[in-house]
C-alpha cells in the first residue's frame, strides 16, 4: 500500500501507485529531503530497540521509506467510545516514553501522526519523525497559527514539550476542537475550562500543560489507571505480524518487478542526493544525529 506522503510508503506496496503520486513526487521530494533525512536518522537509531507503539521501518530506498503496515484512523466513522480512546492515549504515551528514554522528542504529535497496528487490538502507533529533535534543540513550531503552539512555550525541545502536545491532542480528540490556549500579560499560560467527561483525564491535561509531570512515565501511569484491566487483556492478532526479513524480501521483489517492467521504481524520481540538495537548497540543516 502506498501512503499519501511521497517519502513514506507502507510495505508491501501495490503494483501501481495512484496517478497523483507519479506527478507529485518530484516536486514534493525537493521540499521533503531535509525532513526525510531526519526521519531516516530517527528510524535507524530505533532499529535495535523496536517498540510496538512506534512505527517500524522495513527498508530505506531512494524513493522513500517502507514501513511496516499500519492503518490510518478513519475519521469519517468518528472516534470510538472514550474507554477506547484512553487506551490509545496509553499507547501513544508508551511510544513517547520509549523515544524519551533515547533522548528523542517527537515534536509533531497530532492525530494525523497516529496510526494503528493491523491487529484486532488496534494499538496506536506513533509515526512521522520528520520534525523529531534531540532534547535541548530548539522547540521550533513555525507553522503554528495559535498564540500557544501545540508543543508549548518552552524554548527547547524536551519530554515536557511532548507531554504538552499530548495534552493538546487529548483535548482535540475529546472535544473535536483545538484548545485555543492563550497567555496572560505576564506570559503565564491560561488554561481553559475543561469538560472532557472524565475528571482524571481533565487532571492529566491540566498537569501536562502546567508542567507538573516530572516524567512521561508519570503521565502514562495516570492513563493506565483509567483502564479497566479486566477488559485490557492481550488479544490475538488478526493478522500475525510477518518477520522483518519477509517484509524486506517483499519490498525487494516489488522494486525488482517495477524496474524490470518499467525501468524505474517511481516516475520522475531523482536519485542523486547532491542534485536534490542543489535544487532544493535544503543542505543547511545542521542538526546532529548519529
Amino acid at each position: 500500500m502506498w501512503s499519501s506522503r511521497p517519502v513514506r510508503h507502507i510495505a508491501a506496496p501495490s503494483e501501481m501507485p495512484p496517478l497523483r503520486d507519479w506527478w507529485e513526487y518530484p516536486d514534493a521530494a525537493l521540499f521533503s529531503l531535509q525532513l526525510s533525512r531526519r526521519e531516516k536518522a530517527v528510524l535507524r537509531s530505533l532499529e535495535r530497540l523496536p517498540h510496538p507503539n512506534v512505527v517500524q521501518a522495513i527498508a530505506y530506498e531512494d524513493e522513500g521509506i517502507y514501513l511496516r503496515r499500519c492503518l490510518p484512523l478513519n475519521r469519517a466513522e468518528g472516534y470510538p467510545r472514550q474507554g477506547v480512546r484512553v487506551q490509545w492515549y496509553r499507547d501513544v504515551l508508551r511510544g513517547l516514553g520509549h523515544l524519551h528514554h533515547q533522548g528523542i522528542c517527537h515534536s509533531d504529535l497530532r492525530p494525523d501522526n497516529i496510526l494503528f497496528s493491523d491487529h484486532r487490538d488496534a494499538q496506536a502507533v506513533l509515526c512521522d519523525f520528520s520534525k523529531a529533535s534531540r532534547f535541548g534543540e530548539p522547540n521550533d513550531t513555525p507553522h503554528s497559527a495559535t498564540p500557544v503552539p501545540p508543543t508549548g512555550m518552552a524554548k527547547t525541545a524536551s519530554d515536557a514539550t511532548d507531554r504538552f502536545a499530548m495534552a493538546y491532542l487529548i483535548f482535540e480528540m475529546e472535544t473535536g476542537a483545538k484548545p485555543g490556549l492563550t497567555t496572560s500579560s505576564e506570559g503565564q499560560l491560561s488554561v481553559p475550562h475543561l469538560s472532557l467527561g472524565n475528571h482524571i483525564l481533565e487532571a492529566m491535561v491540566r498537569k501536562a500543560w502546567s508542567g507538573h509531570y516530572r516524567t512521561t512515565s508519570n503521565m502514562l501511569a495516570d492513563a493506565e489507571g483509567m483502564i479497566d484491566h479486566e477488559d485490557d487483556g492481550t488479544i490475538e492478532a488478526r493478522n500475525p505480524a510477518p518477520p522483518q526479513d519477509t517484509l524486506r524480501e517483499q519490498v525487494r521483489q516489488w522494486r525488482q518487478g517495477r524496474l524490470s517492467k518499467h525501468g524505474l521504481v517511481l516516475n520522475g524520481l531523482i536519485t542523486d542526493g547532491d542534485e536534490l540538495d542543489r535544487l532544493a537548497g535544503l543542505c543547511r540543516w545542521e542538526g546532529k544525529w548519529w
